[in-house]
């Protein structure tokens, strides 16, 4: 995926958070990548913005997974 050209005009965070959150919906062996993956993409890249946003509003990775694999059993 990081060398699809698309993805390339986007930042190296941008990047890693997509790719956590391929692998995401991969570990829970669901078809697509919905954004709940991408919450849980974003909270595994810490130092990015997105991270410190969320970890600012006390939303933990933990608990994005646990909800991801509620909502998609």
């Amino acid at each position: 995926m990081a060398s699809n050209p698309q993805y390339s005009r986007y930042s190296q965070h941008a990047r890693r958070s997509l790719a956590y959150s391929h692998w995401l919906a991969r570990e829970f062996k669901h078809a697509e990548v919905d954004t709940d993956h991408l919450f849980g993409g974003i909270l595994r890249t810490e130092g990015s913005l997105g991270y410190q946003i969320l970890a600012e509003l006390d939303i933990e990775r933990s608990w994005v997974e646990e909800t991801i694999h509620q909502l998609h059993p």
